[in-house]
């Protein structure tokens, strides 16, 4: 009878064993658990003015306007990588980048607008503010490749001048990143009033 009694004592400590670590395994400790990233800033609405001067062309009432309108993430295609690279450098060209299977694209469409009775061209580039940033998890990105497009898209002769009311900047931003919070930090300037803005890239 003992001899029975004692295997009951061994099978039932079995079980409990056995159920402790599949609860473990379900409900892991607080340690084991992933982070959760709180979003410390909060995006704008678009469209936002990025940039407006009133005194824009001297000895008339002229106001030139750039307005972010859009921002749209896409996948690479083989036609638009090569758009791509053609807007910048040969440095750029020269990273090797496999844009098709490694990046997104990240569309921020502008428009152009000058008020004027009596101006009416305007000969800009659509740029960024020279002080934009690219956060993550609401830090300053340490990406190489992502920052040296951002500050050649801050650059007129490298974005270009022209006369059209409508462009964009197009960055190319590795896949993994879009998996937390990805934001442009800019600054949006209304004459001498300089106001820091953020902008959600998804």
């Amino acid at each position: 009878m003992m001899k029975y009694h004692n295997l009951a004592i061994a099978i039932l400590s079995i079980l409990l064993i056995t159920a402790c670590s599949n609860d473990s395994k379900t409900n892991p400790s607080s340690d084991e658990e992933e982070t959760t990233v709180i979003r410390k800033y909060e995006s704008v609405e678009l469209p936002v003015q990025i940039y407006r001067d009133e005194n824009y062309e001297p000895g008339h009432e002229a106001t030139f306007i750039r307005t972010i309108e859009s921002i749209e993430v896409t996948k690479f295609t083989e036609g638009s990588a090569i758009d791509f690279f053609d807007r910048y450098d040969r440095q750029t060209q020269d990273m090797n980048l496999d844009l098709v299977n490694d990046y997104k694209q990240v569309i921020i469409s502008m428009s152009h607008a000058l008020e004027s009775e009596t101006v009416s061209d305007h000969h800009e580039a659509f740029i960024l503010d020279r002080n934009s940033q690219i956060l993550f998890n609401n830090e300053p990105l340490l990406n190489e490749v992502v920052n040296y497009q951002l500050q050649q898209a801050t650059l007129e002769r490298r974005m270009g001048r022209n006369y059209e009311t409508e462009g964009d900047v197009i960055l190319a931003i590795p896949n993994e990143l879009f998996e937390g919070i990805l934001q442009l930090k800019t600054v949006s300037r209304n004459n001498s009033d300089n106001e820091v803005i953020y902008l959600d890239l998804k």
